[in-house]
């Protein structure tokens, strides 16, 4: 039954998601992402149709952009271990493994906002680039 309620509550978090940016999308793009979404697949890609993206990888900007939505998604599956611990117990029991990943995933939240907010971390050689030119511009 635990089981069986996380993959529900899985599949209608991800449902949500992907309704949510699909209007979005459709909205911005129209036309244009009517077709996109045409003929690309939701969770199974088709590989012969990849194309090398423009940008390359950056692992500083997902760890910059993403720090939050890591957070939250810990803090989501906690809420839901709980929740289906108590309907299923009759109580909270708090699992010492759930306490340890919200204790890390916190940590890890305040860490990069740290980073983000009063260090040069996580800036991309461009944006530290672009702020040594207008220091000296100065």
């Amino acid at each position: 039954m635990r089981n069986h309620l996380e993959s529900t509550g899985n599949w209608l978090y991800y449902e949500r998601i992907i309704f949510a940016e699909e209007n979005f999308l459709q909205r911005k793009f129209g036309r244009e992402f009517t077709d996109w979404a045409k003929k690309t697949r939701i969770f199974l890609p088709k590989f012969n149709s990849w194309k090398r993206p423009a940008r390359p990888f950056s692992l500083r900007m997902v760890l910059k952009r993403e720090h939050t939505t890591f957070f939250l998604i810990i803090l989501l599956f906690f809420a839901m271990e709980e929740t289906a611990s108590f309907i299923t117990i009759g109580s909270f029991e708090l699992d010492p493994m759930w306490l340890m990943l919200l204790a890390v995933g916190t940590a890890q939240y305040m860490l990069f906002r740290m980073f983000k907010k009063h260090t040069r971390f996580l800036k991309t050689p461009a944006k530290l680039e672009q702020e040594i030119k207008c220091t000296l511009t100065i």
